[in-house]
């Protein structure tokens, strides 16, 4: 199925968006679905009775056909009764006293009680079901342009970190958007528990200010393919959002989405593995999906993992915010500088070079503008778009001469063996190749190691971790040079490079010195073990566990 899938998202030649509902929390988290929600709380404003759910329901039984239809309704009833609970019960008083800022500013008890118990539920966080799926999903996370969730919780913020976060309708609103990078959390979140869209008036409210919400999706539909993960077909919310588009498109043009939507829905005894085409029908038209089945995940998000990107997704973010301030103001922001094809500005002091012309009459300036970080995304992503001679002659002799021992050269030495090489690059390479990867082992190392099994693989240096720590972190790219070089996995070794790298921006963001110093090492073991290894020593010398 990964390599099915992938074939259906390289066809639609832009990154997927998730879309992401309360499935998929309660997969991982074991979390209660919406029904779930609303009947804890039902059981809290009617305590009297056996049955609260159940009650609230048969009040309300003539709104809608279906537990998914009427459960605003029952909201509705639940957060008036909750309210005078909450706001005189003795056994709220702590709560009363921690949101005492919210509730004098008039925000609904209903929605602070939900917002505090999806907070309190987020130790499970570091410990989710099916781990192997998340770290899955890890690995594919710089290939997600972004996210849609109607989730109030804050795990997807937690599984993708340098994402923004845009909260309810009026942040979409009022703040400038990007499409790449981004979270939408379009019914609310914990952190606001004012935004919450959870009773019928609140859902009204939002559906008559839906229509901007309703466009900026449709844009994202156009350009993407979509994958739903914790939904079904028939839920409300997704319905609401298709109607709009139903009416928004004609058929031929509705066409064109059938093979970007992906609804991606677990096996169980009545439904096997594999992929179907379906048909919903909203009003007039009719809407094409592809519906995934799987028994594991991960098959999803190692097709995802294996999608080509140029750059991560916080780094297109940032270039596209740049570029957009260039065209909307006259005063474009010191990242860009805007020239003449041939001025002689110094290219080094700007950030981005966007050039109209032949790109060798930017060749020089271009490469001379590149920095470490340049050279650890092109290899840690395996990249090629590098010219491997320009890298040795220009970019390697000038970093060189700034960075002593820090520099991945192997990977362009190997494509370029009629470079000319600079002295101290040359005296660098020699020791390398000297030495292998005891040129990196330092005395504190060698001691850190003593007396302890060596790791036997990445997976085992990994370990169970899933939201890694900055401690974590170092100590995982220290155990990197241990690992015997017959028992490594390269690609492996890749991918957690690009975990790091992804996380704790460790080049740029110096804030864990530590984090840095050890990533740089570790890129620069990997760029020696893919690409300049000869005969590597199976176990680095001075190592040896007594």
């Amino acid at each position: 199925m990964t390599s099915e899938l992938k074939k259906m998202l390289e066809a639609a030649n832009s990154l997927p968006f998730l879309f992401v509902g309360s499935g998929f929390t309660h997969r991982y988290l074991g979390t209660a679905d919406w029904k779930g929600l609303v009947t804890h709380f039902a059981n809290q404003s009617k305590p009297e009775i056996d049955f609260p759910f159940e009650w609230y329901k048969n009040e309300v039984a003539s709104v809608g056909s279906t537990d998914d239809q009427i459960l605003p309704a029952i909201t509705q009833l639940v957060e008036k009764d909750f309210a005078r609970r909450f706001l005189s019960d003795e056994s709220f008083r702590g709560l009363r006293t921690r949101y005492e800022a919210e509730i004098r500013a008039g925000v609904s008890p209903l929605k602070i009680g939900v917002a505090d118990l999806l907070r309190t539920q987020e130790v499970g966080f570091s410990a989710p079901n099916h781990p192997e799926e998340i770290s899955a999903l890890g690995h594919a996370r710089k290939n997600v342009a972004g996210v849609i969730t109607t989730n109030f919780d804050r795990y997807l913020e937690q599984l993708f970190p340098e994402h923004v976060i845009y909260v309810g309708q009026d942040q979409l609103l009022f703040n400038q958007s990007y499409g790449v990078g981004e979270i939408y959390k379009i019914h609310g979140c914990v952190t606001e528990p004012s935004s919450l869209v959870l009773t019928q008036s609140d859902y009204v409210s939002y559906m008559n200010r839906n229509a901007y919400l309703s466009a900026k999706l449709l844009t994202i539909f156009l350009e993407h393919p979509i994958i739903f993960i914790g939904y079904s077909l028939t839920d409300s919310n997704i319905r609401l959002i298709f109607n709009d588009i139903a009416n928004c498109l004609s058929e031929p043009q509705l066409a064109t989405l059938s093979d970007r939507l992906i609804f991606v829905q677990r096996s169980n005894a009545g439904r096997s593995e594999g992929s179907s085409t379906v048909r919903e029908s909203f009003g007039t038209q009719v809407i094409e999906f592809k519906r995934v089945v799987l028994s594991d995940f991960s098959k999803l998000y190692k097709a995802i993992a294996g999608l080509r990107s140029s750059y991560p997704q916080k780094i297109l973010r940032k270039l596209k915010k740049d570029v957009y301030d260039l065209v909307l103001t006259t005063s474009p922001k010191e990242r860009i500088r805007v020239i003449d094809i041939n001025d002689a500005t110094d290219m080094e002091t700007v950030e981005y070079v966007m050039g109209v012309g032949i790109s060798k009459q930017l060749a020089g300036q271009g490469y001379g503008g590149l920095e470490v970080n340049d050279l650890i995304k092109d290899l840690i992503y395996d990249e090629t778009s590098l010219d491997a001679k320009s890298v040795v002659e220009i970019v390697l002799p000038k970093l060189g001469v700034q960075i002593s021992n820090n520099l991945p050269v192997f990977k362009y030495l190997s494509r370029a063996n009629d470079a000319v090489m600079a002295s101290k690059l040359s005296d660098y390479v020699a020791a390398v190749r000297s030495k292998g990867i005891d040129f990196w082992i330092t005395n504190s190392m060698r001691k850190s190691q003593k007396g302890k099994p060596f790791p036997q693989s990445i997976e085992e240096i990994r370990g169970k971790n899933v939201s890694v720590t900055a401690k974590e972190a170092q100590q995982m790219l220290n155990d990197l040079a241990f690992v015997p070089s017959g028992q490594l996995d390269l690609e492996a070794f890749r991918n957690l490079l690009v975990e790091i790298y992804e996380r704790f921006d460790p080049i740029q963001n110096k804030s864990e010195q530590a984090v840095t110093t050890n990533f740089r090492k570790a890129v620069r073991i990997f760029d020696w073990l893919k690409y300049g290894n000869k005969k590597a020593p199976e176990v680095p010398k001075g190592t040896e566990a007594d």
